[in-house]
């Protein structure tokens, strides 16, 4: 299958989103571009690191900034696959920018699957740094606020596959089988 436009991945941190996102490209002949891994080059931080010296509102402008410039390049010409941040889709101006843009695509995974993806990880800013995050329960609760608060707006996205207790491979297959649908009814 040969990709018609940009795909952009969405979803909780610990979805699925990089792994399949390199995986997806690989499968599609095309790039694979992680918004999070370009802003931290670019700001010469870490995410935990902008999170904490400069605030979430500063980070979320970066990452809408760094979206903005990924779909502004010349190479643009060809479509890529796009993972970005847990929490960039809850942006009216990045889901607008996405949908003039390409197809988005909901990586949706279960808060049990999501603690035991990110237990092992100090670098998630929305999950560390918190008292309640401390514990286990602490953080599962942390997950299900912050899922909670964002699940009307991944609802948005074009297309939803769940990713929980499946590989990233099998999750890569479902998006193809799924944008083979949406081009054959274009």
């Amino acid at each position: 299958m040969k990709l018609r436009t940009n795909i952009f991945l969405i979803g909780f941190s610990g979805s699925g989103k990089s792994t399949v996102g390199k995986l997806l490209a690989k499968k599609l002949s095309c790039t694979f571009a992680d918004i999070d891994k370009l802003i931290e080059s670019k700001a010469r931080k870490t995410i935990p690191d902008i999170f904490k010296s400069d605030g979430e509102k500063a980070f979320r402008k970066l990452e809408s900034a760094a979206v903005k410039n990924l779909l502004a390049k010349k190479t643009q010409a060809k479509p890529k696959v796009i993972a970005l941040g847990g929490g960039a889709f809850q942006s009216r101006a990045t889901r607008l920018l996405l949908a003039e843009n390409g197809i988005s695509v909901w990586l949706k995974c279960s808060i049990s699957e999501i603690y035991e993806r990110l237990r092992k990880h100090s670098d998630r800013p929305k999950l560390t740094g918190k008292k309640e995050s401390s514990s286990a329960i602490g953080q599962k609760q942390t997950i299900r606020k912050l899922m909670l608060k964002r699940k009307d707006n991944y609802a948005r996205a074009d297309v939803r596959v769940i990713t929980s207790d499946k590989t990233a491979s099998r999750v890569a297959l479902e998006i193809i089988l799924k944008l083979r649908k949406i081009n054959a009814s274009s």
